[in-house]
């Protein structure tokens, strides 16, 4: 028994990562816990989020409802156009949240693009962190790869392709092994 280290959940993490090309990932117990672990782990009090309009129940739910409370904003825009992402960015930014197709519309994002301009960003001095984070859950790492279109954080339902089974709740977030660790470290550990 163990909620952290355990050689099965390994092994699938470091299988799970490789499916998404990224360094590292963590194996959480539903989509909603890798949504906010993933968020929390890279905002603080006064922080703003820029996410793509009408995203997934529980990920809107952490941004309306549970965030607020901690004086973290969140700011919503139509992703079909990267420009929307741009011209929503404060200096307080700290995360994008995409979801590419997006959860109710469908719309697609294009994920590069919107790396690319967040790097852009922080070369130019204007922002100095700001994460990306992607729900890859509708198209699963057999479709689309965030980490190699450059996002920092992806993350997928493990219930509905990976499973296939209805008999599964499960999530997948995949990024770099520093990041992975400081959340394992404390979101994953403490939620």
């Amino acid at each position: 028994y163990s909620r952290g280290l355990n050689p099965t959940v390994s092994i699938l993490s470091q299988k799970l990562a490789a499916m998404d090309g990224a360094e590292d990932c963590l194996v959480f117990n539903s989509g909603a816990s890798a949504i906010a672990a993933s968020v929390l782990a890279n905002v603080k009090s006064g922080d703003h989020i820029v996410s793509v309009d009408k995203p997934y129940t529980w990920a809107q739910k952490l941004f309306n409802n549970i965030l607020p409370k901690f004086n973290v904003s969140t700011t919503y825009v139509d992703g079909r156009e990267t420009d929307n992402f741009k011209n929503a960015i404060q200096p307080n930014t700290s995360v994008i949240y995409v979801e590419s197709p997006n959860s109710w519309s469908f719309y697609l994002q294009d994920l590069e693009a919107i790396a690319k301009h967040v790097t852009f960003l922080n070369l130019s001095g204007r922002q100095t962190s700001i994460i990306t984070i992607c729900d890859n859950s509708y198209c699963s790492p057999l479709y689309q790869r965030p980490i190699e279109l450059r996002i920092d954080l992806s993350l997928q339902s493990a219930t509905k392709y990976i499973n296939g089974h209805s008999d599964v709740v499960a999530s997948v977030l995949s990024g770099s092994k520093k990041m992975i660790k400081k959340i394992f470290n404390s979101e994953l550990m403490t939620l």
